[in-house]
Parts: C-alpha cells; structure tokens; sequence
C-alpha cells in the first residue's frame, strides 16, 4: 500500500511445505483479520509451480478455493503429495482496507503404528431380546484387522456401529464413534485404541458442527487434569475413579468457555462439548 491506499488484489504463496516424516495430512487452519469488504481464498498446491494445483478428485473444492478458516485435507494421500504449497489470493473492493493473515498452521502426523486385533462391528438395530431383555443384533461380526491396522466392509447396511475390542479404550475416532453409515456412501473411521481402564472420558469438542483442534480441557476432582484436544478435537482421560462429582471446562480463544458440573463418571463415558 501507499499513504493508506491498498492494491484491489493481491497475491502470497508460502513456502514447501514438507514435514519428515509424514504419515496423514490432517488440517489447514488461518488465523486472520478479515474486515469488510475483504475476502481471501486459498488454495493447495503440490509443489511451488503454479500447475500444480491439487486437483477437486483429491481435494474437493480446492479448484474455486477455500475461504473457511479451518480447511479438512486428511483425505489426502501423502503418497502422492509429500509436500504442499498454499496459495492465497486477497481481494478488497475498498482500497482503504485490507484484509491480514497473521497465521497459516499445516497440521499433520508423523507416525502411526497399525494394530492388528481381534474385535467386534456391531450395529444398533436388534431383531429381538434375550430372556434377560439384552438385544440381539440385527449386524455383529467378530472379526480382525490386518497387518496394516485396517479392515474393509462392503454391502454395509445403513446404521450406526460399534467398533468393540477387548483389552482396550477408544483414545480417539474420526469422524465419531459410535460410526454412522449413511445409505450410498463410501466413508471411513480411523481409531486410536489404548489399553483398556475401567473408567474413562472421551471429551470430543466442536465449533460450528467441526471438530475443534488445540482446545483447552481439564478435568478436576481433588486436583485437575488439563489437556489439548487432538486434530479430531478429543481429549481422553484413562484410569479415573467412578465418582459422581466431576467438573469439566473446555475453552479456546476465541470461544466462551463451556463447563459441565457434575459430570458423573462410571464406565467408559463420552462427552460432546460444543463451543
């Protein structure tokens, strides 16, 4: 700009971007200051030449850009793009005003180990009851993943599922759990198991129907415990008391903070706090 006149549009790229290693893409977060009448879109890139923009196959809606604060780019294959590149393209109608990105965060994931175990899919729908009134399950497999941590169904009835296994606690699910599956559609779940704990707490945190990264959670009874929600927005609290009279508080800046009290704890719970 000059004495207060900004340019109608604008360019930035930023560096390649190329953490080692890399295992998931997960996602693309900006902070910025966006008065009116400014706008921004950014798109992704495979590399610093401008040909290489990740196509809408790989990335959908990447062709006509993203102006969400909060971009999903788990679905891509690291494979094919070990690197990314952003491009950001800044627009004004009113030369006396700017739009200002202070921060572009890339979040990935270095390194996973793929479990292979024994476990049960089970959905909700039932056919019936037992004499003691338990449900008996329209769909419950026993079966395994493989070496690679996986395991693929097809011909899945719409429903929602369970993914059960002995010995261990879910630490996190994305995009949830229990797994909803929609009638048409092909989806995915990606699990992280821990050992299992007689009473634990799955807090998963959202902000506008999204999972919510990096929120502040802490669980106190006699003491607190305080933790950084993960890239699907979870916080997991294992080896807890079973006790009636826990007291939850969630925040990010940005956010009101939200606090649940009491919290009863018994078994494995799940709380969903949206911000």
């Amino acid at each position: 700009s000059m004495a207060g006149v900004y340019a109608g549009f604008g360019e930035a790229w930023t560096r390649v971007i190329a953490p080692s290693p890399v295992v998931r893409w997960q996602e693309i977060v900006v902070t910025q200051n966006q008065p009116l009448p400014t706008s921004r879109v950014l798109r992704v890139y495979a590399n610093a030449d401008p040909s290489s923009l990740i196509p809408d196959s790989d990335l959908p809606g990447n062709g006509v850009g993203f102006s969400s604060n909060r971009i999903d780019i788990s679905g891509l294959d690291t494979g094919t793009y070990p690197t990314l590149v952003l491009g950001i393209t800044l627009d004004t109608s009113d030369t006396a005003t700017s739009t200002r990105i202070d921060e572009i965060t890339v979040h990935s994931v270095e390194s996973e180990t793929p479990l292979s175990t024994s476990f049960t899919w089970r959905g909700t729908k039932s056919i019936g009851s037992m004499a003691d009134f338990s449900p008996v399950y329209k769909h419950s497999y026993a079966t395994t993943s493989d070496v690679n941590g996986q395991r693929q169904f097809t011909n899945v009835e719409w429903d929602t599922y369970y993914v059960l296994a002995s010995g261990y606690d879910v630490r996190e699910a994305c995009p949830s759990h229990p797994f909803a599956v929609v009638p048409g559609t092909v989806s995915s779940l990606r699990m992280i198991l821990t050992g299992d704990t007689t009473n634990s707490l799955r807090v998963v945190v959202t902000a506008g129907g999204l999972p919510l990264r990096d929120a502040t959670v802490t669980l106190t009874r006699s003491g607190s415990t305080v933790q950084a929600t993960s890239g699907c927005g979870q916080a997991f609290f294992g080896g807890l008391d079973a006790e009636p009279d826990y007291e939850l508080t969630v925040s990010a800046p940005g956010y009101t903070p939200v606090t649940v009290t009491p919290l009863s704890i018994s078994g494995d719970v799940v709380e969903e706090v949206a911000l």
